[in-house]
C-alpha cells in the first residue's frame, strides 16, 4: 500500500497538540507540562482503543479529537487539527486516503495517531497508550 497522505501532518498535529499545553485535569489537577509528558502520563481509554479518535466534521465543527484517560480515570479530549484554515484540508486528505485504500475514516485517522505516538514517544511501543 502506500504511504497515507494524512501522515504528511503528523508533525503539524504534534506541534498542535504541543499549543494546548500546559493544561490540568479538571478532576484530579494533575498538570500536563508538554504534549510528551500527556501521553505518558495518559492512556487510551480501554472502551474506545480502537477508536478513540473523533473525526467531527458537521456544521460549524470539523475536528479530529482524541480521548485519553488520565491517571484518576477522568477522560480528557484533545483536539488534534492543525488550525483553522487547514482543518477541512486536513479532513478532507482523511477522506481521500479512505476512499483510495478502502480503510474507513477512523483506520486512516489511527494510522496518522500511531505516527503522532511513535514521533513523541520514540519507538518504544511499551509507552504507545501511556502504560
Amino acid at each position: 500500500m502506500n504511504e497515507l497522505n494524512i501522515l504528511k501532518y503528523v508533525d503539524d498535529v504534534i506541534r498542535f497538540c504541543e499549543m494546548q499545553f500546559p493544561r490540568k485535569c479538571n478532576c484530579c489537577g494533575y498538570e500536563f507540562k508538554d504534549f510528551k509528558d500527556f501521553l505518558k502520563n495518559t492512556k487510551i481509554p480501554d472502551h474506545v482503543a480502537m477508536s478513540n479518535l473523533q473525526i467531527i466534521d458537521f456544521k460549524d465543527i470539523h475536528d479530529v479529537i482524541a480521548y485519553r484517560n488520565c491517571k484518576c480515570g477522568t477522560t480528557i479530549t484533545l483536539p488534534c487539527s492543525i488550525g483553522l484554515g487547514s482543518k477541512f484540508l486536513f479532513l478532507d486528505t482523511i477522506e481521500y486516503d479512505s476512499k483510495e485504500t478502502g480503510m474507513s475514516k477512523a483506520d486512516v485517522a489511527i494510522k496518522l495517531r500511531d505516527e503522532v505516538l511513535k514521533k513523541v514517544l520514540g519507538d518504544s511501543t511499551e509507552d504507545m497508550d501511556g502504560e
